[in-house]
């Protein structure tokens, strides 16, 4: 073990095992959930929390972010196409489990509910990146609670949508890379 870096807990071989083959699930101690490993670019590690059975049909935005800090991670903060990419080939993937709809970082809290201005909660600094659907973010006379973000996906379009916190869905972390 010695001379080896770890990330996450894991040694080398483990985070090659990683880049190698998807999915792969990441357990952590601290935590009931797991971590299922969808992709990495840019110096950041997307997973996907595996919700335990008691909140399997999702849950709220504030309920993902500790999902998230509680595994040692944050919410997935999507700051470039090659970011963006990734979740999407993940998000509009086929299968059971409802994965087309993940929370991920970014609210107008800070700005009032204002439309136009969507910062991150972990820099607390305004979104440069945006891949809103069409139609989104909603004016400003219909938003209501829609504060939160949501990367979603269904069979005419997939992209950001500007949500109501207290809606559930799944949960999108992500961590930086060790060098």
């Amino acid at each position: 073990m010695a001379g080896q870096k770890i990330l996450l807990g894991c040694t080398f071989a483990t985070i090659f095992a990683l880049a190698l083959a998807s999915p792969i699930t990441i357990s952590n101690s601290t935590t009931t959930n797991k971590f299922q490993y969808i992709g990495n670019t840019e110096g950041k590690i997307f997973l996907k929390a595996e919700l335990i059975p008691a909140e399997q049909y999702g849950v709220t935005w504030l309920r993902a972010v500790q999902i998230c800090s509680d595994g040692g991670y944050q919410m997935a903060s999507i700051t470039s196409q090659k970011q963006d990419d990734i979740v999407a080939a993940f998000v509009t993937g086929t299968g059971p489990d409802s994965r087309n709809w993940m929370w991920i970082d970014g609210s107008n809290f800070a700005a009032g509910g204002n439309l136009t201005v969507w910062s991150s909660l972990h820099t607390g600094q305004p979104l440069t990146f945006f891949n809103w659907v069409r139609g989104r973010p909603v004016s400003p006379a219909t938003a209501g609670a829609r504060q939160c973000l949501r990367w979603s996906s269904n069979s005419m379009e997939a992209g950001w949508w500007d949500i109501d916190c207290t809606d559930k869905h799944n949960v999108l972390c992500e961590t930086q890379v060790s060098n």
